[in-house]
């Protein structure tokens, strides 16, 4: 149950979605994204809407990662083909290669010789020793195969033109559909980077990034970037709907 100030400084999807398209009946709005343009300029973004909950590199340095609607992003299609041109399979050694890599990546057993007994040596990237599990230590964990990459594909990162700034809102908690998202500022995108589904370059960079996503989808690492040129800019003010109802998102991201 809401009460009066539940929603004194934020807004539900569908109202932010009806501010950006005036003309449009509020039922016959199209699932939203984490950036979406409006019905009159589908092939620019509008604004994005910011899962707090799903998006951990937000906070610290505006970066966000997605994988819809990448087809408005400023430049995309010149760099998608760039991506698309450089497509390659591993073959099945570079497959095998780095299926052996993942799984080994963080114990080895037995490193001396077999008077080590099980004892485990766990290592860092610099493959320096950071711990020893002893057989008292031990214990027994379930395991699953990690996910492999198919192919060798490079990301491709690029600095957009000039484009309009939009507007970006945040929702935090578990639920934001249903409680709201806040008016952050207005943003340009400063950087884009594309991964290929099911690429090393896209698993190293969930890697790295501690960031758990499908490997099967294309991904984009967003950076945003504020100025303080653009605090002139009007705050965009939805109008409250009369009898509150929220909408889900396509995709979170």
């Amino acid at each position: 149950m809401y009460n009066a100030d539940t929603f004194s400084s934020s807004y539900l999807p569908q109202e932010i979605f009806s501010h950006f398209n005036p003309t449009v009946y509020n039922g016959g709005h199209k699932p939203l994204t984490t950036i979406n343009g409006t019905m009159d300029k589908p092939d620019a973004i509008a604004y994005a809407l910011v899962y707090t909950a799903n998006q951990s590199h937000w906070m610290d340095d505006n970066t966000l990662f997605i994988k819809s609607h990448l087809d408005i992003l400023p430049g995309y299609e010149d760099d998608k083909a760039i991506l698309d041109s450089n497509h390659k399979e591993m073959d099945y050694d570079q497959m095998m290669e780095g299926i052996t890599a993942r799984l080994t990546e963080t114990i080895r057993f037995g490193r001396y010789g077999i008077e080590d007994g099980p004892d485990v040596e766990c290592f860092n990237e610099d493959d320096n020793i950071t711990s020893l599990i002893v057989p008292g230590d031990w214990v027994e964990e379930s395991f699953e195969l990690p996910r492999a990459a198919s192919v060798v594909t490079p990301s491709v990162a690029y600095t957009p033109d000039y484009h309009q700034p939009f507007a970006v809102y945040a929702g935090n908690g578990r639920n934001p559909d249903r409680t709201g998202f806040k008016f952050i500022a207005w943003f340009f995108v400063q950087k884009v980077e594309l991964f290929a589904a099911k690429s090393a370059a896209l698993a190293r960079k969930m890697q790295s990034a501690r960031w758990e996503a499908d490997i099967n989808h294309e991904w984009c690492v967003l950076i945003f970037l504020y100025t303080l040129s653009l605090a002139s800019f009007s705050s965009p003010t939805p109008t409250r709907l009369s009898r509150r109802s929220s909408i889900t998102l396509s995709s979170h991201q």
